[in-house]
This record gives structure tokens, sequence and C-alpha cells, in this order.
């Protein structure tokens, strides 16, 4: 039987202390909810299990603040992916020298978008707003092959 991509993250559950209500709009597959992060505050997403991802796109209204840079210590984003929830790597979406090679990357004015080119095991994806920036996130995908 041939594989297909799916969502690992769909209907994950998400966790936050700012907005808590909001949060699983991160992985609804609704792109007209959204979550607003605050600086500092992780947002963490928890598939379940572990999954072997092979890429994750995070997506967020046009009309915030955009995306920020891409730094070597501090970016405003920072994405970090786990096998076990509690040591984290960041991925080089975020950081010019992460732990997760993002073979090909997009940081658009709406997406940040990271391919892996062996896949990642994953079971929890840390979302980090930093420098004193907030966003509206409206979805956060993860692919696996299934």
């Amino acid at each position: 039987m041939p594989k297909t991509d799916v969502n690992v993250a769909a209907n994950a559950t998400v966790t936050t202390s700012f907005n808590p209500d909001d949060a699983n709009n991160l992985v609804d597959e609704d792109t007209a909810t959204s979550l607003v992060s605050a600086p500092g505050t992780p947002i963490i997403v928890d598939l379940g299990q572990v999954e072997t991802i092979k890429s994750f796109t995070l997506s967020r209204v046009s009309s915030s603040a955009n995306f920020g840079t891409l730094s070597a210590t501090t970016p405003e984003i920072l994405v970090e992916l786990s096998s076990d929830g509690i040591a984290y790597e960041a991925s080089n979406i975020s950081v010019i020298v992460g732990d997760v090679d993002c073979i090909n990357s997009t940081r658009g004015q709406t997406t940040m978008k990271c391919e892996m080119a062996n896949g990642y095991d994953v079971s929890h994806i840390r979302i980090t707003t930093r420098n004193g920036k907030s966003y509206q996130f409206t979805e956060l995908e993860a692919i696996a092959e299934k």
C-alpha cells in the first residue's frame, strides 16, 4: 500500500499559559481560527506519540507582525522539536545553526516551512516568540508519511 502524507499535528494537544482557551486553534486545520502568542511564553504541541515527520509549516495572519529575523542566537520565533517532551532541539528555520537541519525552508509573509532530508522523530513541538514580539498563528502542520 502506498504511503500518503498525513498532518500528524491535526487535533494534537496544545498548551500555553497565554490564551489557553485558544490553544487548540493552532492545530484544528481551520485557518479562520488563530492563537495569539506572548513573548517568552512557550506554545507546546503534544503529538501524543513519536512521529517521524518530514516537514512542518507554521502559518500566521499576514496583518500581524512580520515573522522576524533569522538569528544565530535570538530569533523572534524559535521552533524546537523533541522526541520526549523534555530535551528540545532548535530547527535551522529559526536559528542559523540549528540541530534540526531544514534542507528546504521558506520564510514568507505568512508561513515558515522546514523540510527535512530523512525525517525527524518528534513527539512535541515548542514554539516561543521572543524579543518582545507577539504573533497571531493560524495553523501548525507536521507532515509524516503513513
